[in-house]
C-alpha cells in the first residue's frame, strides 16, 4: 500500500481479492508486504481497511513476532464477525487464541513441502520435517475448534484433512469469459518449431534440472523445438543450475522475465505448444489452469494438487518427478500427434470450466453459509 493508501497486488491474488469483496461485503485485508516483489505488483484494489501484519516473510520471522501478530489479530477480531485466514501462516502460533467463526484456506502441504530436495538435506531435512510434522498436528488441532470451515486445494490435501469434511478448491484467477472457445484454438503447423512453455519462480523445486535435460536430449535428437520461460530471467536461470548449459540449447531459449496478465502473456500461453510443469513440489498451481483456458496443453507433474486439474491422457499429460525420460516421451507424443493434442486441448476447455474464478469464490460463500449455520 502506498501512501495514499492504495493497495498494490499481484494480478492473481489481486483479482481473488477484489472477487471476494464483491462477493461478501465488509471484507477487509490483513497482509504481509513483500518489497522485494514491488515490481510484480500492478493490480490496484479498492478495498476498506487493511491491517499490516509484522515481516520479515518467513517462519522464523513469524515465530519471532508472534506477539505482534497476536495483537493484529485480537484487533480483527473485535471489528469482524469471522475471519479468513490463508495456510500455512507464518502466524501459526496464534490461531488458537482465536474465538471468532473461522475459514481456514489450506493452499500447500507442509508434509511433502518439508520433504523438497532441493531445498533440505541431511540435518536440515531432519528438522524441516520436524517441524512440519509440528505444524501439521497444529493445524488438526485448530481444525477440531468449532465453528470452523477448512478449505484445500486439490485432491490431496482433501484426502489429508478428510475427517474435518473440507471443501476441495482448485487455486483459479480465471474468468469464466476469459475461456477461449474451440473455434478459437490454435491448430499448430508441423513444419514450424514446437513451442515449449515454461511460467513459474527461478527455483529448484520447480524442476529445472529435469526440464533442461529433456531440452537437451531433445535437441540432440535433431528435435525442432523451442522453449520459453516465463518469471526466470538469463542470469537466474544461470544461477541455480550448476551444470554448463552448452550454446545449442541456450540459443533455442527464450526469457521472458516477469509477465503479468494482459496481452502479451496470453498470446504466448495461446501459441505455445505446450505448458511444461516440472515441479518436485506443487499445489493447485493456477497457470495449470490459465494454460488449459487459453488452448495450450499441460504436461506436468503428478504430484500434490496437479491431478486434480489434469487427468491424464484425457486433459493433460502427467509423469512422476524427475523422470527425463517419461517427459521428454510426453513431449514427442504432442509434437508428433496433432490429433492427440488438439484433443486434449478441447477436453481441457470443458474441464476447466468448473476451475474458474467465480466458481472458486463461491466456495468462501458456501463455506461462510456453512459457518452460519453451526
Amino acid at each position: 500500500m502506498d501512501e495514499a493508501g492504495i493497495l498494490y497486488m499481484d494480478w492473481a491474488n489481486g483479482r481473488v481479492i477484489d472477487q471476494l469483496t464483491k462477493r461478501i461485503p465488509g471484507l477487509h485485508l490483513a497482509i504481509f508486504t513483500e518489497p522485494t516483489k514491488k515490481k510484480q505488483h500492478d493490480f490496484v484494489i479498492s478495498i476498506g481497511e487493511v491491517y499490516q501484519l509484522p515481516t520479515p516473510f518467513t517462519m522464523a520471522g513469524g515465530i519471532r513476532n508472534t506477539y505482534k501478530i497476536y495483537n493484529v489479530l485480537k484487533r480483527i477480531e473485535q471489528d469482524h464477525d469471522f475471519l479468513i485466514i490463508q495456510l500455512p501462516f507464518i502466524g501459526f502460533l496464534t490461531l488458537p487464541f482465536i474465538r471468532k467463526p473461522t475459514i481456514y484456506h489450506v493452499c500447500a502441504n507442509v508434509l511433502t513441502a518439508a520433504r523438497n530436495p532441493f531445498k533440505y538435506s541431511g540435518v536440515k531435512l531432519l528438522i524441516a520435517k520436524t517441524v512440519a510434522a509440528g505444524i501439521h498436528r497444529w493445524l488438526v488441532f485448530l481444525f477440531k475448534k468449532n465453528r470452523n470451515q477448512v478449505i484445500v486445494n486439490g485432491d490431496e490435501l482433501g484426502l489429508l484433512y478428510r475427517e474435518f469434511n473440507p471443501l476441495v478448491v482448485v487455486s483459479s484467477s480465471i474468468f469464466g469469459y476469459e475461456i477461449i472457445t474451440n473455434k478459437d484454438v490454435v491448430i499448430r503447423n508441423s513444419n514450424e518449431p514446437f513451442c515449449m512453455l515454461f511460467i513459474g519462480r527461478p527455483s529448484l523445486e520447480k524442476g529445472f534440472p529435469t526440464l533442461l535435460a529433456a531440452f537437451m536430449h531433445l535437441i540432440n535428437s535433431n528435435q525442432n523445438v523451442t522453449l520459453s520461460l516465463v518469471g526466470v530471467t538469463k542470469a537466474e536461470l544461470l544461477q541455480i543450475i550448476d551444470f554448463p548449459l552448452p550454446d545449442s540449447l541456450m540459443d533455442r531459449i527464450q526469457f521472458h522475465g516477469f509477465l503479468s496478465w494482459g496481452t502479451q502473456f496470453k498470446q504466448l500461453v495461446k501459441y505455445s505448444h505446450c505448458l511444461l510443469m516440472c515441479s518436485v513440489s506443487e499445489g493447485t498451481p493456477r497457470v495449470v489452469v490459465e494454460a488449459m483456458a487459453l488452448g495450450c496443453p499441460v504436461i506436468a507433474t503428478r504430484v500434490g494438487g496437479m491431478p486434480s486439474i489434469v487427468e491424464h491422457g484425457v486433459t493433460g499429460l502427467l509423469f512422476e518427478p524427475e523422470d527425463v525420460i517419461s517427459l521428454t516421451d510426453s513431449i514427442i507424443s504432442l509434437q508428433v500427434d496433432e490429433t492427440l493434442r488438439q484433443q486434449i486441448i478441447h477436453q481441457a476447455l470443458v474441464r476447466v470450466r468448473g476451475f474458474t474464478l467465480e466458481k472458486f469464490t463461491e466456495t468462501f460463500v458456501q463455506a461462510l453459509n456453512n459457518l452460519n449455520c453451526q
